[in-house]
């Protein structure tokens, strides 16, 4: 399964490194006070935040894809921060896990049965949340997400999930089988299902031939124990490789789905800021590289808003056509600071946020460069 929130047919790359200048970008446009009022103190969404923030989409159709998710966030901020909760709890769990990374077979078996089962009951979660608002969804990206829950995780799929689970526990012990090589060395271990160890009605009664034997280890026979416990390792290794690799590959879901869903939460939290400061937001008009645009109303710079007591006046320009735009006026007269609020504009909309104007449409950018006023750096 594949998260798809933030691309319609890609996962996120969240191992990509930072632009070369996002040092410059981050201390000109202050983008941390931006990126606190998202994260709230959060480290996890910091991390994502800024990647997702200074990684934006090249083409207005990822934007827009990404805002028609966030708009469904804002309209229902409860279900994402429920959905976000939950990836968060299943990954917790993983971390709670001992013995999952143990050199034993058995170890790492019993360690991935139970991270499976802990998954499985963040699944369920999962999927109950879809089920219950798949239809309160506009968006393509939340709408698919609902459905491939759905789907990959029906009924039929769930109960065979719990079934194999049970069996891995080995309630009764591994039955495990084998053959003798020429030296009677055992070879060709196979970890058999617990049907094929139950007796016959006649066996269990004593009045039929016997089909097995068995013989018991004296309590201090230590060397016999390893022996016993060496013979298990080797029959239920490839089973416990199998099982341990289901347990990632659903944390990586887990971990991918945690991660796209933290970047809408995080927009969540902005817009809680700019609501209590009564600050406009509107999701911008991202248009093709020509011809050119860029018409503003009201556009205010968001990181003095956040961290502003008083209203902050915003600007509009009408610069369609425009290949150069030059600010006047007089020293401290707020030239800079209407740059600033142009230049985390188009970072805002790169990655498919709303922005703190009334509206906003402009050209997508594949890069945005700053050379603010700072000291000499040696």
């Amino acid at each position: 399964m594949k998260a798809y929130l933030l691309y319609k047919d890609q996962d996120f790359n969240f191992e990509a490194a930072l632009p070369p200048n996002h040092q410059d970008l981050t201390q000109d446009l202050e983008l941390t006070t931006l990126l606190q009022a998202m994260t709230q103190g959060d480290r996890f969404l910091g991390d994502v935040a800024t990647k997702v923030l200074l990684a934006g989409a090249d083409n207005p159709s990822a934007i827009r894809y990404r805002q028609h998710v966030l708009a469904d966030c804002l309209d229902e901020p409860g279900i994402m921060r429920d959905m976000y909760a939950t990836t968060e709890a299943a990954v917790e769990d993983r971390r709670k896990l001992w013995g999952y990374h143990s050199p034993y077979p058995t170890a790492v078996l019993s360690g991935a049965v139970t991270q499976l089962e802990a998954a499985f009951t963040r699944l369920k979660q999962l999927r109950k949340i879809a089920d219950d608002n798949v239809d309160r969804f506009h968006s393509e990206g939340l709408v698919t997400l609902c459905h491939t829950l759905q789907r990959e995780l029906d009924d039929e799929y769930l109960q065979t999930i719990h079934f194999h689970l049970q069996t891995l526990r080995f309630r009764n012990g591994p039955l495990i089988s084998a053959e003798l090589d020429r030296d009677n060395s055992p070879i060709h271990f196979v970890l058999r299902s617990e049907r094929h160890g139950k007796l016959g009605w006649k066996e269990r009664l004593r009045i039929g031939p016997r089909s097995s034997y068995f013989f018991m280890i004296a309590p201090r026979d230590e060397a016999s124990a390893r022996a016993l416990s060496d013979l298990t390792d080797r029959g239920i290794n490839r089973v416990a490789n199998a099982v341990a690799q289901s347990a990632d590959h659903i944390l990586s879901y887990f971990t991918a789905l945690r991660a796209e869903l933290g970047f809408y939460v995080s927009c969540l939290n902005l817009r809680d800021t700019l609501d209590a400061k009564n600050a406009p937001i509107a999701f911008p008009d991202p248009c093709e590289w020509e011809p050119l645009c860029l018409a503003i109303e009201d556009l205010r710079d968001a990181s003095l808003t956040l961290r502003s007591d008083q209203p902050v006046v915003g600007n509009s320009v009408h610069g369609d056509g425009k290949s150069l735009v030059i600010i006047t006026g007089a020293n401290s007269g707020g030239k800079s600071t209407f740059l600033r609020s142009v230049g985390l504009a188009q970072l805002m909309m790169g990655c498919g946020m709303f922005v703190v104007a009334k509206s906003y449409r402009a050209n997508i950018c594949r890069g945005i460069f700053t050379h603010f006023t700072r000291e000499e750096d040696a």
